[in-house]
């Protein structure tokens, strides 16, 4: 299957012209204020798609409407679909009337979606995701990712035959699967960050011509063990004592004319400390992160940003808001990021 990959201007994470100053730190000034009216998503509890719990919102701007798509479980670790929702002003939502969007064959995933990634091209629809196998969430997962098209948000959706991007060799240090997460286009390729699925979590990078065939970022410094072959672009914080010294994950990335930054979300082993941190780059690959602590954090919940867009100058960044690592747990939320 072809797919042209021509991302039009008002594509998410779409390279955007916004006040990051330069690269020093003391230049650097950024905060989150959470929308009064929070949380702007819930669960539909007499919806079978849903009634379990909500997670990873993706959301784009296209043709005078934001469009979301979000993943709806119909129990805690079983029947993960793709669904949508729209919105004018970024706060306000209705979701489709006949959600879900997206749930392939159970040939292809049997218990349905994971991780996911979406996005439109200027003519179709493209959505990456995780098949999803019967059993624990994390460990049932497929090795792999698969591409699905459509021509409108709403489907129909035609899967390719052949994985977009796996981890098949113990060498690689994301052995075991990854959530493709953060796709975003530059003058030269597609960039998307992507996480791993097992314990501790952190970030990594891969790179494509075309949107289909994807390298993995690798440090050639690193030539041996599980970091011969790839290595990650952004680690947990190697000071023990910091917020997110356990593990980094969620990267939310986009590239802007003085540099690259990230929002992400991390956490410290066995405290209930998990919140939203924020990291710049002049490359995409070499991160510092700014400020010693979270930009949003709160006792007993996690917070994990998931999407970032422009809307009529204002910067919004929307996350999960939850109690637990469950999904029944989870609202979305938004937030409004000043920069100073």
């Amino acid at each position: 299957m072809k797919c042209r990959l021509v991302f039009a201007a008002s594509i998410l994470l779409f390279t955007l012209a916004m006040p990051l100053a330069a690269q020093e730190e003391t230049d650097i000034s950024v905060n989150l204020m959470p929308y009064e009216g929070n949380p702007i998503l819930t669960i539909d509890e007499g919806a079978d798609w849903e009634r379990g719990g909500i997670w990873r919102p993706r959301v784009i701007a296209h043709d005078g409407l934001l469009h979301m798509f979000y993943l709806g479980f119909l129990e805690y670790q079983a029947a993960g679909s793709v669904c949508y929702a729209t919105s004018e002003d970024g706060v306000n939502w209705t979701k489709h009337a006949d959600n879900p969007v997206f749930i392939p064959d159970e040939t292809v995933a049997p218990n349905g979606v994971q991780g996911f990634s979406v996005f439109h091209d200027g003519e179709n629809w493209t959505l990456y995701f995780i098949p999803w196998r019967e059993g624990y969430l994390f460990y049932n997962l497929a090795d792999h990712f698969l591409m699905a098209t459509a021509p409108s948000p709403t489907g129909p959706w035609s899967i390719a035959e052949e994985p977009v991007l796996s981890t098949e060799s113990a060498l690689e240090w994301d052995y075991g699967g990854i959530w493709p997460l953060s796709l975003l286009h530059t003058a030269d390729e597609y960039v998307l960050y992507f996480e791993t699925i097992t314990y501790p979590y952190n970030i990594g990078m891969a790179t494509s011509p075309d949107g289909i065939a994807w390298t993995k970022y690798d440090d050639p410094a690193t030539a041996s063990g599980r970091y011969e072959l790839t290595d990650p672009i952004f680690r947990q914080n190697t000071d023990t004592s910091a917020w997110d010294s356990g593990y980094v994950t969620n990267p939310v990335v986009r590239q802007t004319t003085d540099g690259w930054e990230m929002f992400y979300g991390g956490g410290k082993s066995q405290t209930p400390v998990r919140g939203i941190g924020y990291a710049t780059s002049p490359d995409g690959i070499t991160w510092t992160r700014r400020g010693d602590t979270p930009l949003l954090a709160a006792p007993s919940r996690m917070f994990l940003p998931e999407a970032i867009i422009e809307l009529n100058g204002i910067h919004y960044l929307y996350y999960v808001n939850q109690m637990g690592w469950y999904p029944s747990s989870v609202t979305i939320d938004v937030a409004i990021i000043n920069y100073e």
